[in-house]
């Protein structure tokens, strides 16, 4: 009976520790998850905080004039 123990207590205390191992890193994502919605939401209210205070949208960048962007290599000409 000791033997058959013997064999398969390695194995048993393996898989103990690789469970408790991916149990911790499903735990730490379940966290960040979390934390990353937490610091979205936040910011989503401060956006929309902003956008209250400014009166405008704040979505729609605005486009620079076209004498301010730069040329490509086609509009240049190929230089």
């Amino acid at each position: 009976m000791m033997d058959y123990l013997a064999v398969l207590l390695p194995s048993i205390g393996v898989g103990l520790v690789f469970w408790f191992v991916m149990r911790s890193v499903m735990r730490a994502d379940r966290g960040e998850r979390a934390a990353e919605k937490a610091a979205r939401d936040d910011a989503e209210q401060w956006y929309e905080q902003v956008r209250a205070r400014e009166g405008h949208d704040l979505a729609e960048p605005q486009r620079p004039a076209d004498s301010d962007r730069k040329r490509t290599k086609e509009e240049r000409g190929g230089e």
